[in-house]
């Protein structure tokens, strides 16, 4: 045991003198590699737009994943992957530190996660957490510089869960940027890729993943839904089928139409999100970012306590959170028909301010500060 620590405290004294730390590299990875999207990319994009002389390097899977012509893509499994790991002075990652490289001394690395309000029981809350994922979270907690919060709620749940004991920056979630500022071209560039005609609603169905269930799951009556909504709001809505990518597949057996759309391969969730007039979910966190932006969330599940017995436990009790809870397709209609915005907004406010609520859609300029910082120093 001793010879092999010897050895890796010489291997690290040759790779500092090999590859030093870098002055002016910030290195993204998000969930392990699938692309450009979740928090790093807002806050990446925050960077880019200040103009600074930054070496920006993104680990990915697929070396074809468009990227800003700032950005330079890094095969994920490659050599040159871990020495962009080893020599960026910022890491920005959204999942647990990526395996197999230690952080150094100079470099700083922000862990911003892939949720807003934690729902979903995660990590260290998790009851019979396997022990390897335990170690490796307690390691990732010891070795983050900096997580935010953009609640009281979730600011608890870190120190918890996550082992970490450093500064939690109070601010928006960084990937809500773009739902509190919508540019049109946005909207366009959504409505170009599906076939979209302008003027139509949209109705985004955004359901989180099942283990112990199939397609089937996800599969209801969406024309008799969208019906309900153009009835309601005298307009003529589409639905976006948005599948989690852990099932990403199960969307093949589905079918669509012109007016039911799969979006479960569009690379941002969240651009979806802006352009939604209405949210459909469950037990997905993304409720809540919708809900931020003072857009309205009906929560529906055929399976509402099959899940809540045997797939995933929550940290909140679903029937305490605003948004009304549908288990049949004609609860679900009775909801879209009994909608009313003043009363939804009225509980949003009143759940948001219960768990010390801050989203302003600023956390993507928040985080970028704290970058610019440590790269100075």
């Amino acid at each position: 045991m001793n010879l092999k620590n010897d050895l890796k405290r010489v291997a690290k004294k040759i790779a500092a003198i090999l590859y030093p730390v870098g002055k002016d590299k910030v290195l993204f990875i998000n969930f392990n590699g699938r692309g450009y999207g979740c928090n790093p990319k807002y806050i990446a994009e925050e960077l880019i737009s200040r103009n600074e002389p930054y070496h920006y390097v993104w680990l990915v899977n697929d070396l074809n994943e468009p990227m800003p012509k700032e950005i330079e893509k890094v095969y994920i499994k490659s050599w040159k992957a871990k020495i962009e790991l080893l020599t960026a002075k910022v890491w920005v990652f959204n999942v647990r530190n990526y395996k197999g490289i230690d952080k150094r001394k100079g470099q700083y690395y922000v862990q911003t996660w892939h949720s807003s309000i934690g729902l979903k029981k995660v990590e260290g809350d998790v009851k019979d957490f396997p022990e390897v994922s335990r170690k490796e979270s307690m390691y990732d907690g010891q070795i983050t510089d900096l997580m935010f919060a953009n609640n009281d709620f979730r600011a608890n749940q870190i120190r918890r869960a996550f082992w970490y004991d450093g500064p939690i920056i109070k601010c928006g979630v960084p990937r809500n940027a773009v739902l509190f500022n919508t540019p049109q071209s946005l909207r366009s560039k959504v409505l170009n890729e599906f076939g979209i005609k302008d003027g139509y609603g949209i109705i985004m169905y955004a359901p989180t993943f099942r283990i112990k269930s199939g397609a089937e799951t996800y599969v209801w009556d969406y024309k008799r839904i969208c019906k309900a909504f153009e009835e309601k709001y005298n307009k003529k809505y589409v639905m976006l089928l948005r599948l989690h990518p852990y099932v990403m597949e199960q969307s093949q057996d589905i079918t669509f139409d012109k007016d039911v759309i799969n979006a479960s391969k569009y690379p941002d969730m969240q651009e979806l999100l802006a352009v939604a007039d209405f949210l459909i979910t469950d037990f997905s966190s993304c409720a809540f970012d919708f809900s931020f932006a003072k857009k309205p969330v009906l929560l529906f599940a055929k399976d509402k306590k099959s899940y809540l017995s045997n797939e995933r436990e929550l940290l909140l009790d679903i029937d305490s959170l605003p948004y009304a809870f549908s288990e049949t397709e004609e609860e679900l209609l009775n909801d879209i028909k009994s909608f009313s915005e003043n009363e939804y907004e009225k509980k949003c406010n009143e759940f948001f301010n219960s768990i010390g609520l801050h989203e302003d859609g600023q956390g993507a300029k928040v985080i970028a500060d704290w970058v610019e910082k440590k790269m100075m120093e």
